[in-house]
Order: structure tokens, then sequence, then C-alpha cells
């Protein structure tokens, strides 16, 4: 039996409370993690007053700079007006954090530049997570001993859907006879984990005037 105009009417308001109300608890869900994660942040940033040594404050230092970058993701996610992610609008925030994480004593900048490519939530934490962990390499590394320097991240994509992702810095570069498989250090070794089997991409790491290191990835 065909539904009258009045009925499907009916049904078409109920579908749209319905799916309000489902945007309303994932609106809800991304503020409370967003929450969650810088309250967390904040109690270990509280920490680093009590560590005694270096070692120990660059782990909290790293712990902070996740927790921040995936909270970012979420925030992003809250301003938004559909279920998706800036890239480069993630990138420059968490670059941004980390230069703010260094400190005022080092003079450094930053910037993200290219096409705004959109990402689900997935994605978007995978590269959160990603660009976090070179931004902090840079950072504790290509600028060691160093009272200034500039990261650069750039983002395009071909004809061919394969997107590619540049993180570049002029610091001190790689140490001689560098071996990604073998000298990697952890956060390294996350960023290769996740580009290769959760992006389904390649990275390469290129040493000359700083670091350069080269990602792509299909879209």
């Amino acid at each position: 039996m065909a539904r009258s105009p009045e009925e499907y009417e009916r049904e078409i308001e109920r579908l749209q409370q319905s799916n309000q109300g489902l945007s309303a608890l994932c609106r809800e869900a991304h503020h409370r993690i967003k929450n969650d994660l810088q309250a967390l942040a904040g109690f270990c940033y509280l920490q680093l007053s009590t560590c005694t040594t270096q070692e120990a404050k660059d782990v909290l230092l790293s712990t902070i700079m996740r927790m921040r970058s995936i909270a970012l993701v979420h925030q992003l996610l809250l301003q938004g007006n559909d279920p998706s992610v800036n890239i480069l609008q993630l990138a420059e925030g968490i670059m941004g954090m980390g230069v703010q994480l260094a400190g005022d004593e080092k003079n450094l900048s930053f910037s993200a530049e290219g096409n705004a490519l959109l990402v689900n939530q997935k994605k978007a934490t995978d590269f959160a997570i990603v660009i976090n962990e070179l931004v902090s390499n840079c950072l504790k590394h290509g600028f060691k001993n160093r009272g200034s320097g500039t990261m650069r991240l750039s983002l395009s994509e071909d004809e061919h859907r394969t997107a590619l992702l540049e993180v570049r810095d002029n610091g001190i570069g790689l140490p001689e006879g560098f071996d990604s498989e073998r000298d990697a250090r952890l956060g390294l070794r996350i960023v290769t984990d996740i580009v290769k089997e959760d992006l389904g991409g390649d990275i390469r790491l290129i040493s000359q005037n700083g670091t350069r290191v080269v990602i792509t990835f299909p879209l």
C-alpha cells in the first residue's frame, strides 16, 4: 500500500530528527575526548618541573605532543560541518604547538602549504601522529644546539590520486651513514609503520641542507 504525502513528510522529519540526534552525540563525544586528552596533557606538563634528567623531560614532552596532536583532530572535527579534517590545518596546528613547547629561547619558524586535502577521522589521527613525530624529531635532533631554524611542510596531489607530503628542515641533517632500518628511533619507527601499514604509502629520508622526509600515499 502506497504511503500518503503526509506519511512521507512525517518519515522525513523523523529521519532528520534522528540524524540531528546522532550528530549531537558525535559532537559531544569529540568534545569529551578533546577535553580529556588536553587535561591529561596538562597533568603531564605539570610533571615537567619534577623531572631530574633531560631524558625524562623529553619523554614527557613527547607524550604531551602526542596527546595534544590527537586532541587537535577532535577539535577540528568539532569546528567543521562534516566528518572530515583538513590535513594542512592539522599540520599547521601541530607545528605551532611544537614550536611553542620548544620555548622562547629558540628562534623557530614554520609553514604549511599546498593542497587542502580532507580525510576522515581515522586517517586524520594517523596523520596527526605522523606529523607530530616528524616535528618532534626535527625540534629535538635537527635543531639540537642551534638557536634558530625553519620547518616547512608541503602537501600536493597528482592526477593519479596519489598525495605527496613533505616535511623539510634546515637543521643538522641525518648522521653520516644513517640507515633508517637500523638507526631509526622510536618516533621514526612509528611514522614508518603508520605510513606503510595504515596509509599504504612509502617514506623516504633525504639529508641535504637539513632533513627532508618525503611520504607518498594513495587517496
